[in-house]
């Protein structure tokens, strides 16, 4: 006798649901990206103890705050096919504060951001924002933070984005119109803000992502590069924006790769060489501490005449050994195709000596011309930031030496 109705068909739905809900709750809780942290941490702890290297990890679970620190970086270090991309970074950043996080690519800080920001989860040392640990409250944290997303639904329109997002953060709809306007006009979004965000430039879509990171003034804001590929314009008012933010009490974390863009925001900036925080401190201090010296560059002539017809020598060969035999300590910092840049580590130059030797190699046509001056903040930055893998440690030395 056939048997009749539905029932065998609704027990795998029903048997699907209690699984399906588990799983969700997994997810929510980021259970799996947790263990799957923990086996990875296990694994490159295993690869690092068996290479000889003692691995330190922090236990200590206190928050480690001042009264007036409102972001604490501490020990935190990063494993990525066994190799340290963030080497036990320690950093406080005080409310009310704007930091500058400068480095070049590979040196570790949009590691470091994407951690603060809860894109990757904490794998050695501790990360508290007011007292929260973001391990442990990263939902109560985020609350807090004001973000740049990278990725935006292109159908939509700016304005649409922004109000979207404002009424994310809980804003009075009866200010969403006001908040939105206001940063619209002192972004330059105003003109455009109608339009869909596929015909957008890239230098628009920052600015939006910056746009919607300053709705509601958030107590913090972390920002990776947000000026990154804009034109001067742009970048001043993107600067204005957050300077004003900044002057309604809001902390600001700014990770960047360039020093103008830490000079005009950061009252402190941060220094990172190889994952490393390797200077924190005032711009003044960074110059005062890791500026002395002088900067040499040297334009390279199209031909020699010194060994034409005598020697394979090219002209930068030439220029080398004449620069380096007049001058020993001076190290060489970069070598370009057309130009070389050296840096001479003491002050006490014999000046007339210097151009008397530099005007011989420009008549004998080694050299085209040269210049020398007083290292700026983007040299310091350069001549760090250079450095292969076998000096690396060598350049972090230097300028914790230079900080004493």
């Amino acid at each position: 006798m056939q048997s009749h109705g539905i029932g065998k068909q609704l027990i795998l739905p029903l048997l699907q649901v209690p699984v399906l809900i588990v799983f969700m709750t997994l997810m929510e809780v980021k259970f799996l990206d947790i263990l799957k942290l923990k086996v990875l941490d296990w694994l490159e702890s295993k690869k690092v103890k068996s290479s000889g290297e003692e691995e330190s990890r922090s236990s200590d679970t206190d928050v480690p705050l001042g009264s007036n620190q409102y972001l604490v970086v501490k020990d935190l270090t990063r494993y990525l096919q066994g190799k340290r991309i963030l080497d036990s970074v320690d950093l406080s950043v005080h409310r009310g504060e704007s930091f500058g996080l400068i480095g070049k690519s590979k040196s570790g800080k949009t590691t470091l951001v994407r951690i603060l920001s809860g894109d990757l989860l904490v794998p050695q040392g501790h990360v508290y924002v007011d007292g929260k640990d973001i391990f442990n409250e990263m939902r109560t944290v985020r609350n807090k933070m004001g973000l740049a997303p990278k990725r935006l639904s292109s159908h939509l329109t700016g304005e649409e984005t922004l109000v979207f997002f404002a009424n994310l953060k809980g804003i009075p709809k009866q200010k969403i119109a006001v908040c939105v306007h206001h940063l619209s006009n002192i972004l330059g979004l105003d003109y455009i803000l109608k339009e869909r965000i596929k015909a957008y430039s890239p230098c628009a879509k920052r600015k939006l992502g910056v746009a919607i990171a300053l709705l509601g003034t958030p107590p913090l804001m972390v920002l990776d590069e947000p000026t990154s590929r804009m034109v001067p314009n742009s970048c001043r008012q993107v600067w204005g924006a957050l300077l004003q933010a900044s002057s309604l009490g809001c902390t600001i974390f700014v990770a960047s790769d360039r020093m103008d863009e830490c000079e005009a925001l950061s009252s402190r900036i941060g220094m990172m060489v190889g994952g490393r925080l390797v200077f924190v401190g005032s711009l003044s201090e960074l110059k005062r501490q890791c500026g002395e010296g002088y900067t040499l560059h040297v334009e390279l002539s199209h031909r020699s005449q010194t060994h034409r017809g005598m020697t394979s020598r090219t002209t930068a060969e030439e220029a080398k050994i004449w620069i380096e035999g007049w001058f020993p300590e001076a190290k060489l910092k970069a070598d370009f195709p057309n130009s070389l840049y050296y840096y001479i580590p003491h002050r006490d130059v014999e000046w007339a000596t210097f151009f008397l030797s530099m005007e011989k190699a420009r008549r004998q046509k080694l050299i085209h011309d040269f210049s020398i001056s007083d290292p700026s903040l983007d040299h310091i930055l350069f001549f760090a930031s250079t450095e292969d893998n076998i000096h690396e440690r060598m350049i972090t030395e230097y300028l914790h030496e230079r900080m004493k």
